[in-house]
């Protein structure tokens, strides 16, 4: 299985491998070296998979799946508490490619809502808050497609 082509970029900027882009600082850059947003229909074609990430300030990291009825589940970690949450929500993704997601982290009694552009070049995937071309990116640690 080539595992390079079954990746996609898919989550929360609040729980993205957040990891900075090499050679890309912005979406600008990103398009014109040939990045592109990834397409809804991408999107919803990768379902199940399984996403991991480290979060954008660093101080945790996630892993979810996300299943094609639009429900995900999965953990999240936090480094300095050394503590875990259940993560359980729904995702969605508008005409455009912008994915968002609704997710309770129970053990932390706390919800996320929020929203994020995919974008791929080449075999790497990225996100950002924003379409802009000044929006800032980040890289994503894993996407694996998985077996229904």
């Amino acid at each position: 299985m080539n595992g390079c082509l079954n990746n996609l970029p898919v989550l929360a900027l609040t729980m993205l491998a957040c990891i900075s882009a090499h050679g890309q600082s912005n979406v600008g850059e990103l398009m014109d070296q040939g990045g592109k947003i990834v397409t809804r229909e991408a999107q919803m074609a990768l379902a199940p998979f399984r996403y991991q990430y480290v979060w954008p300030n660093r101080l945790g990291e996630g892993d979810l799946v996300f299943k094609a009825d639009g429900t995900l589940d999965g953990t999240e970690d936090h480094y300095s508490s050394r503590s875990s949450s259940p993560a359980v929500g729904t995702w969605t993704v508008d005409e455009a490619g912008k994915q968002c997601v609704k997710k309770t982290l129970s053990a932390w009694n706390t919800k996320s809502d929020l929203c994020w552009w995919p974008y791929q070049l080449g075999y790497k995937f990225f996100v950002s808050n924003t379409n802009e071309r000044t929006g800032r990116l980040s890289s994503v640690k894993s996407v694996t497609k998985l077996q229904q």
